[in-house]
């Protein structure tokens, strides 16, 4: 007999709880210098667990997908905690586009659109002139050294 889909529901979210709480019980015997390594599985974990219980994130498949799992929190946070490394290779090339320059160019475009975002609600939406968006920025120039 197949338990009703909140039924379902609820009884992964028990299971959630009882492993964060396991986690958190296990974590906090460990000696501060494992605590520090072990500081981006935590940061997997306590991010998984925050969407879990914030979120209306699963349907009648995920959940009873997940419910075949002992740990589900485990299961996902080791999945995000590998997601996350990969992003990386994202934030070496963030800091490569820093360290040659091309953050000024970031900045510079970044500042444009907001100002323009500003002047469009200032002025309700109408068309910002080009020149006014350009002197502005070239003002920001001075101002801000970049």
């Amino acid at each position: 007999m197949k338990l009703c889909n909140s039924c379902t529901r609820t009884s992964l979210m028990e299971r959630i709880e009882q492993n964060y709480e396991d986690f958190k019980k296990s974590t906090l015997q460990l000696d501060g210098e494992s605590i520090f390594e072990y500081a981006p599985t935590i940061a997997a974990v306590q991010d998984v667990y925050f969407y879990l219980t914030t979120h209306d994130w699963a349907d009648a498949n995920q959940t009873d997908c997940l419910l075949s799992f002992e740990n589900p929190l485990k299961f996902l946070a080791e999945l995000w905690e590998e997601e996350s490394e990969d992003r990386g290779a994202d934030f070496g090339k963030m800091l490569d586009s820093v360290v040659v320059g091309d953050f000024a160019d970031f900045t510079e475009a970044f500042i444009t659109v907001s100002i323009a975002d500003e002047l469009r609600e200032k002025y309700s939406g109408n068309m910002i002139d080009g020149a006014v968006v350009c002197e502005i920025v070239e003002l920001g120039k001075k101002l801000f050294k970049f």
